[in-house]
């Protein structure tokens, strides 16, 4: 470090005046030196000083006859014990974010790149050294060595389970030594050393709304949220708001700020309370008699009935991004609600009665279309009552109910209990794509038929799955279930199962395609989709893996889903496309679409529009069967 002092002691006062750098000889390596010299006062002890432009030896002599004393007598040549100092290139480290390194991210670990300016002693070089200085808490490091003992690699992880926020690692100077261990490092510098760790989108999402309130009170509002994570989540600084419309514009309702811990979800039991977090307009709202249950928090606002919009934030979606709004949906943890209506207001709850005060439940948490809400319609209550003693209709605290579609639904069918899926430990399959009507010859067997239509599985979580763990069914056929086969994916990659292989079929009528777990058939995933009503239009995933379900996607079997794409030729000699849906009674089929000829009268211009838009008319005749008449 500059400058480099030395002491010049002469054996007798000597005269000042003779005395000057110009005295001074470097006799080391080290060049650029620029000397300075201050009297101590005695005439006889001086301060040397030097500065120097490159590193090398400093080694100061003063030659003979060069200074003279107070009679005039010159000096000796210099003698010295110690008059060499070594000027080294410092020891200076940066620490930035590695290049791979998303920012914001939602992953672990977070990866940082340390360099020093010169080797190291590595053994000098421990993550006791790392200061962390943003505000994660609970940070655990690790270093890798390149091997070239100074460029290392720095990973860290929260060990708090649910600490979210910027880490931003330091190396506080002295701490590490070059590899000959003469010198010491400087403080750490960085040009781009902070990464914001954000909680992802999905971790918490909204699972029932009881926007109507209670039978006991319409004012007893209650919203419950639950942890899709396998650890604990601060709430702390998280936001729930909510938007309605007036005029021509959006206004601000609720803006309720979370305070708390949202606990994990500890099993698939149906009564285990564990993972959610219940907000009450009034704490009479929701009792649990004979248990220990409560709310976990109480706030002031009611939602409208004809419909909101509502928002669940993350400190990050509110003091970064600063995007928590209606028009930044797809980087909120959750939504609800947040299509708009043709007319451009917002539409009304896609579920939930203020008639009979049912709540607004969710069936698939992965998804934000209103299709995956439904209202509880009272059957099998749970344990809440409201402030008169009556049995809430929904499940407050405890798991969802979801509905099995039957093909011949009694009357008298109830609703089958299923757990709200458990997260999202890696690793974890989702579904990805399901075409439930093909126009194209996807499983290239020669033929466009039922068998092109597909289900695509992805692994979206972060380490390798087998596949054998897990089956898919149908809800229109339940009993009927494929097996995956025992094949491992890796993060990222997807497999797809055409009606060929599974057997299953995909009614164009609409359905809900599942995904068990091959154990005990637990539900992992599903997803329902709409009438088929054209060919080669798929429901998706967009973006793979934990987008939200988009009803017309462009078929990407095996690829990353798409909303748009060109069309693939059908094989040379394949058999031509029925145009009609698998749930066309058979007699039809049979005129139409059988190779040995049919009447050719499929014209989706008429048989897909409403009554009165086609161009076709049917023409009565009392002595013959009615005819189909193109104009």
């Amino acid at each position: 470090m500059l400058p480099i002092r030395f002491i010049v002691k002469f054996s007798e006062p000597i005269n000042v005046s003779t005395f000057a750098v110009s005295d001074i000889t470097q006799t080391g390596t080290a060049k650029g030196i620029t000397w300075n010299l201050e009297n101590t006062g005695d005439n006889k002890k001086f301060k040397l000083s030097a500065t120097a432009s490159g590193y090398g030896t400093l080694k100061p002599i003063i030659e003979a006859n060069r200074v003279l004393d107070l009679v005039g007598l010159n000096n000796t040549k210099s003698i010295s014990t110690d008059n060499q100092v070594d000027y080294e290139k410092p020891l200076t480290v940066t620490v930035n974010q590695a290049a791979k390194q998303k920012d914001p991210t939602i992953d672990l670990p977070i990866e940082f790149t340390v360099v020093f300016s010169q080797a190291i002693a590595p053994s000098t070089f421990t993550v006791e050294d790392i200061k962390q200085t943003g505000t994660v808490t609970g940070v655990k490091w690790s270093i890798i060595n390149s091997g070239d003992n100074r460029k290392f690699t720095l990973s860290a992880i929260d060990t708090d389970g649910y600490s979210y926020g910027t880490f931003v690692p330091v190396i506080p100077a002295g701490k590490v030594k070059s590899a000959n261990g003469s010198l010491d490092n400087f403080a750490s510098t960085s040009t781009d050393g902070e990464v914001t760790y954000v909680q992802g989108t999905k971790s918490v999402v909204i699972s029932e709304v009881g926007w109507m309130g209670t039978k006991a009170n319409s004012s007893h509002e209650w919203i419950e949220l639950y942890n899709t994570t396998g650890k604990p989540i601060n709430l702390d600084g998280w936001r729930l708001i909510s938007f309605r419309w007036s005029g021509s514009q959006f206004y601000k309702n609720l803006d309720i700020a979370l305070k708390g811990i949202i606990t994990r979800r500890v099993s698939d039991s149906q009564n285990d309370p564990s993972g959610y977090f219940l907000l009450v307009t009034n704490e009479k709202a929701i009792e649990f008699p004979g248990t220990k249950i409560t709310y976990d928090q109480k706030y002031s606002g009611s939602l409208y009935n004809s419909g909101e919009i509502l928002l669940l934030c993350t400190p990050y979606n509110i003091t970064v991004a600063k995007n928590c709004d209606v028009n930044h949906k797809t980087l909120l943890a959750d939504f609800i609600n947040g299509r708009l209506s043709a007319s451009g207001t917002i539409r009304p709850w896609p579920a939930g009665s203020s008639s009979t005060y049912g709540s607004m439940e969710r069936a698939n948490w992965r998804s934000d279309e209103n299709f995956a809400y439904y209202t509880h319609t009272g059957a099998n209550p749970h344990e809440g009552v409201d402030a008169n003693g009556n049995a809430i209709w929904g499940t407050p605290k405890y798991s969802n109910w979801a509905y099995t579609v039957t093909a011949t639904p009694s009357p008298t069918a109830y609703p089958t209990r299923t757990a709200t899926p458990l997260p999202g430990k890696p690793p974890i399959l989702v579904l990805n794509e399901v075409l439930a009507r093909a126009g194209t010859d996807w499983n290239a067997d020669g033929r466009v038929d039922v068998y092109d239509e597909f289900i695509e599985v992805i692994n979206a979580g972060t380490s390798n799955l087998n596949l054998s763990n897990y089956r898919l069914s149908l809800a229109s056929a339940p009993a009927s279930m494929f097996s995956l086969p025992s094949q491992t994916l890796k993060p990222g990659e997807r497999m797809v199962f055409y009606g060929s292989q599974s057997g299953l079929q995909l009614k164009d009528s609409g359905d809900t395609v599942r995904l068990l777990r091959a154990s005990n058939n637990s539900l992992v995933d599903a997803v329902t989709y709409p009438i088929a009503d054209v060919l080669d239009s798929s429901v998706c995933r967009y973006a793979d893996g934990y987008g939200s379900w988009i009803v017309g996607c462009y078929p990407t079997p095996g690829l990353p889903n798409a909303l748009t794409g060109g069309r693939l030729p059908s094989p040379i000699g394949g058999q031509p496309v029925c145009n009609l849906p698998d749930s066309t009674p058979r007699e039809f089929v049979l005129a139409e679409c059988e190779e040995t000829g049919g009447s050719g009268m499929w014209n989706p211009a008429y048989w897909d529009s409403f009554p009165g838009e086609g161009q076709e008319v049917w023409i009565s005749d009392p002595h013959n069967k009615w005819l189909a008449v193109y104009q």
